[in-house]
């Protein structure tokens, strides 16, 4: 918020993946993981026989996400707009045979580049890393499409999975909503559906606004309100003609659909707590029985100590205008002539 004055006078001056190897020809396996893949024969048995055990089970964990991200032209291709981090329960469970098991995103991707693949926003790509670790290893991968699948070897398997999600530019980004599946990346085998990692909202992209400033020539205000002749009050709430001024700013940046919700509020300088309609004169006035008004453009008097919505500001306006007007009002039935001074502090809000 920025604080300013305006002043008037003169008459006012105014996971599990490390030790469960895929049969030969996945070449999505972290390259440490290759020399454990053993090649299933004909004949070969490939049931789908995995239990839990010790009271292990399916573990959910949850990525917490965002509510809203905030983009601008401005930003590189490369920037990360969020990286977020989660993991599994230790999850437990014997296999058999050569349990069928396949990992990765939950359904179809479009693949960007790399490891990045893109999201329902267009421009902006997800990439999840994770990294199981065993009583004896710790790998680290990511998750593609498609999916790798394929049969493994079986035995005990002991492992918890970590996870590092990342939202990142790749291209122009427009304002939207990013819906991920949930889960979101998950781990199948032999039967069972050892973790799904799952998002816990979906994120709102929202385009920079543009920035506001008063202009230097609205820091202060000076408004002479004139001079009238004292038997022109001749009954109270009886008002001079508006004298109009403005209050300009200096606007720039935001993104593509970006807006700005422009305030301003009022407050009587020598007399703070005041929330009528009329400023009080200044110390020094010679004048008594007048007090000052300000209005809107629509002749509409403003309140003090109100916030007053001004307009809104959208991404490629370099300035905007608050017109307003000021008068003099007879708040008594008598009225001393001499100089009436009166000032008042504009506070502006933007959001």
């Amino acid at each position: 918020m920025a604080s300013k004055k305006a002043s008037w006078s003169a008459g006012l001056c105014a996971g599990l993946l490390p030790v469960l190897a895929l049969a030969a020809g996945n070449n999505h396996l972290p390259p440490s993981l290759m020399s454990a893949i053993t090649p299933v024969t004909a004949g070969g048995s490939t049931t789908n026989t995995c239990q839990f055990i010790n009271g292990s089970g399916t573990s959910r964990p949850t990525i917490q996400l965002p509510q809203s991200i905030v983009i601008s032209p401005a930003d590189p291709v490369g920037k990360k707009y969020y990286i977020g981090n989660a993991s599994t329960s230790t999850i437990q469970l014997r296999c058999s045979g050569y349990p069928h098991r396949s990992w990765g995103y939950s359904t179809a991707m479009q693949q960007q580049s790399g490891t990045l693949y893109r999201t329902s926003v267009s421009g902006i790509g997800i990439r999840i890393k994770f990294t199981e670790r065993t009583p004896s290893q710790s790998l680290t991968d990511y998750y593609r499409w498609p999916r790798p699948a394929g049969p493994g070897l079986g035995g005990t398997f002991n492992s918890t999975t970590s996870f590092t999600l990342e939202l990142e530019k790749y291209a122009a980004v427009s304002p939207g909503t990013i819906n991920l599946s949930s889960p979101v990346v998950d781990l199948y085998i032999g039967g069972l559906t050892t973790f799904g990692l799952y998002p816990s909202n979906s994120v709102r992209v929202i385009a920079a606004n543009p920035t506001c400033a008063v202009n230097s020539g609205s820091q202060n205000i000076a408004v002479s309100l004139g001079s009238h002749p004292q038997y022109f009050f001749n009954q109270v709430n009886k008002t001079t003609t508006p004298v109009p001024f403005n209050i300009n700013l200096n606007c720039s940046g935001g993104g593509s659909g970006g807006r700005l919700s422009i305030n301003y509020t009022l407050r009587d300088t020598h007399a703070p707590n005041n929330t009528s309609s009329t400023l009080s004169l200044a110390p020094g006035s010679q004048a008594s029985g007048i007090g000052i008004q300000v209005l809107k453009a629509d002749n509409n008097v403003i309140a003090l100590g109100q916030q007053q919505h001004a307009g809104t500001v959208g991404t490629g306006t370099s300035s905007f205008t608050i017109p307003l007007r000021a008068r003099f009002i007879q708040t008594s039935s008598q009225v001393r002539p001499g100089n009436a001074q009166g000032q008042a502090n504009f506070t502006m809000t933007y959001n």
